[in-house]
């Protein structure tokens, strides 16, 4: 909220959209502590309930049009503690609101579509992917040692706090994939 209020004091669209993520990144926080307050189990939360609810949310602040873009979600019944899930929130916020907001420029006819799954893999491995069909990177955002913030937080929260790696391609659209070893709490 009041980030809310203090983004209605500029005119400036550049200005707007910073408090717009940064809204988004609260948001995604909010949304596990909301998880954790409707579950019986106080430090853990099934990713299945959680990144929908989140993604969902991300979707409809951003997409006016949904003919336009689609949303396609794939995810399993993950529990994992409160330490992995707020950095993998974050992690979804990041790139799903990257595809939202450069991977479908200007007007564009239907058929654009964003894909973010969750699998469990081997063992205690999670395979985390969030990939578009629209114009993909070129230049330094192309890469994982682009310079800007969100890219950045994502590359910290993988590899730093969830000691996971990071694979992109842009051959049609993007594609993060992300692989985590989380301890699992139990599966549904």
């Amino acid at each position: 909220s009041l980030l809310r209020i203090q983004s209605r004091k500029t005119d400036e669209e550049k200005t707007q959209m910073m408090f717009q993520e940064c809204q988004n990144r609260v948001m995604s926080l909010a949304f596990v502590h909301e998880k954790l307050y409707q579950t019986k189990q106080a430090q853990t939360v099934d990713l299945a309930e959680y990144i929908p609810t989140l993604v969902k949310h991300l979707y409809h602040s951003y997409v006016t049009d949904t003919m336009k873009i689609g949303l396609e979600l794939d995810i399993d019944h993950v529990v994992l503690n409160v330490d992995h899930v707020i950095p993998i929130g974050l992690i979804v916020n990041e790139l799903f609101s990257n595809s939202l907001k450069h991977a479908f420029p200007g007007e564009r006819d239907e058929g654009g579509l964003i894909r973010v799954s969750l699998h469990r893999t081997n063992g205690e491995q999670i395979n985390l992917c969030i990939e578009d069909n629209g114009i993909g990177f070129a230049g330094p955002a192309a890469d994982n040692n682009s310079q800007s913030l969100g890219l950045q937080l994502v590359r910290m929260l993988t590899m730093g706090q969830l000691n996971g790696t990071i694979d992109f391609s842009s051959d049609t659209g993007s594609k993060y994939s992300i692989t985590i070893k989380a301890s699992m709490q139990s599966e549904n």
